[in-house]
């Protein structure tokens, strides 16, 4: 999701680099107020109590409660990526999503073919911006929340190489 952020800026900076641009559980919108305070208090608990302290309040918006209930395996996974983050590097994630600069209007100018995948769901991130890139591609991943690449990998993937096979 924040690869997709950088994309942003990549393309606002040098468009004529990009051939084509897929976007997975992204969002172009700029933080509002709740959000912002919301990755404020999260980047604050990683500074006072390391990343291992953000697992139960990122989990919760990471995975589908089916996921959570059926996948264990995929829980201890996801759970382990977060707690082996870096303080440093928490904290300054937090700070990055909550002071994301506003890519709405970046949207419309994009002119390169363009995949968005999205959990059906996500609650961190609904697909509801796509609509702001002409010709876009919409694709949402049924049963999947804002790690659909982790929880549906063969969805995402089809989506992927369906939509790369017919680029020209």
């Amino acid at each position: 999701s924040m690869g997709g952020m950088i994309a942003f800026e990549l393309y606002r900076r040098v468009p004529e680099r990009f051939a084509a641009l897929a976007l997975l559980n992204t969002t172009a919108n700029p933080a509002g107020n709740v959000e912002k305070a919301y990755w404020g208090a999260i980047a604050e608990k990683a500074q006072a109590k390391g990343s291992a302290s953000l697992v139960p309040e990122m989990m919760k918006d990471m995975l589908t409660g089916a996921t959570q209930a059926k996948k264990p395996e995929l829980v201890r996974f996801l759970s382990g990526l977060i707690e082996t983050a870096s303080k440093r590097g928490a904290v300054a994630a937090a700070k990055a999503l909550a002071d994301r600069p506003d890519s709405l209007p970046t949207l419309s100018t994009i002119t390169v073919p363009t995949l968005i995948v999205a959990g059906r769901e996500d609650t961190l991130i609904p697909p509801v911006f796509s609509q702001g890139i002409k010709g876009s591609k919409l694709v949402v991943i049924e049963g999947a929340s804002h790690a659909a690449v982790l929880e549906a990998p063969s969805a995402v993937n089809r989506a992927l190489l369906t939509w790369a096979r017919n680029l020209r």
